[in-house]
């Protein structure tokens, strides 16, 4: 298993219950560091062929930092490196799967 991360700010965490936005940012590498215990790739250097599949997982949080999804709502763009990762994996039957929130992304990587 190889894990991935896109290079951005994660967008501002948005409390559930009342919609406020809680100030502050966190690099998403930062954050999936301090969570995953091996080497991590950026999703912009990945290579479809060298990989038998792809799964993003998550929830919101997922989606958060896959797409604009949060704070776009419908006009929301994908990250365009997980597109452009699963765009040739899907054309040649390798497995995507988008579990629980990041379903969300599929109109917008285009699978």
């Amino acid at each position: 298993m190889v894990s991935f991360y896109t290079k951005r700010e994660q967008q501002p965490i948005i409390k559930q219950l009342s919609s406020d936005k809680i100030p502050g940012q966190c690099d998403v590498f930062f954050a999936a560091t301090s969570i995953i215990r091996r080497e991590i790739y950026r999703l912009s250097q990945t290579d479809a062929n060298q990989l038998g599949g792809v799964i993003a997982l998550g929830g919101c949080t997922g989606v958060k930092n896959l797409s604009d999804f949060t704070n776009d709502g419908a006009e929301y763009l994908a990250d365009k490196y997980l597109a452009k990762l699963t765009q040739p994996m899907h054309k040649i039957g390798k497995t995507i799967e988008l579990i629980c929130f990041p379903f969300v992304l599929l109109p917008k990587i285009h699978v």
